[in-house]
């Protein structure tokens, strides 16, 4: 059976699948779940939208995916929003970092942690929950103390 017209796939869909599906209770931007800064401070390095941008520590030029949050080494770092930590690793990069999931495909990411975190893979958190404290980042050494955090879907 042909499911193109012009070559555009017919969206098989329902109108109650696409209406249950369209905005989770925990959709980062859609929400209105309160959302947070991870930490207070001054956005020393900003998102690139897809330019290039020269790393001082690294000396290549390459996209900057989130922004760089100025902050002292134990800060205290927040879940942005309500949602599940889906991942956490130790990158020899961008160190201690966690991934938590808000839902419609929407994670934000937490890299440049101490190893001594608040939260498990699995966990579930709250806007503003205590996820961790700053450690430091070895791709972006050069740049005071930070933290490196972005919102990617």
């Amino acid at each position: 059976m042909d499911n193109t017209q012009s070559g555009i796939p017919k969206d098989e869909t329902s109108k109650s699948e696409a209406d249950s599906s369209a905005a989770p209770a925990n959709n980062f931007v859609r929400s209105t779940a309160k959302r947070v800064m991870p930490i207070e401070g001054e956005v020393i390095w900003e998102y690139s939208n897809g330019e290039l941008v020269k790393s001082e520590t690294l000396g290549v030029w390459k996209t900057h995916d989130g922004m760089d949050i100025a902050a002292s080494v134990g800060t205290d770092v927040k879940a942005a929003c309500t949602g599940k930590v889906k991942e956490i690793k130790d990158d020899p990069l961008w160190g201690i970092c966690v991934v938590i999931d808000h839902g419609d495909g929407y994670e934000t990411h937490y890299c440049g942690l101490d190893k001594s975190l608040e939260v498990k893979e699995g966990s579930n958190v709250e806007s503003g929950q205590k996820i961790g404290v700053t450690g430091t980042i070895e791709c972006e050494s050069k740049l005071a103390p930070h933290l490196h955090f972005a919102v990617k879907q």
